[in-house]
Order: structure tokens, then C-alpha cells, then sequence
């Protein structure tokens, strides 16, 4: 979570809502790829 915090020491508030959409697409990425079985993910 420490790195975060240190997005968020650097962003506007005004582009809060915006970088934790980020962070939420991340997390459902990796969640998705957790499902996908192991030969799916060297299409990274």
C-alpha cells in the first residue's frame, strides 16, 4: 500500500477519482488473469 500513498502524495485531488479508477482496473486485471489458466497469460 506504500506505493499508494506515494501516487497519492503526488496527484491533484481534483485527479483523485481518476487514479484510483487506475487502480481499480489494475486490481480487476489481476484478477482476471488469476482465473485464466497459466498458457493464457504469455499473451502478456
Amino acid at each position: 500500500m506504500d506505493l499508494i500513498i506515494l501516487a497519492m502524495d503526488n496527484v491533484i485531488f481534483q485527479d483523485l477519482d481518476l487514479l484510483l479508477t487506475i487502480i481499480s482496473l489494475i486490481l480487476n486485471t489481476f484478477h482476471v488473469l488469476k482465473k485464466m489458466d497459466g498458457g493464457e497469460l504469455l499473451l502478456l
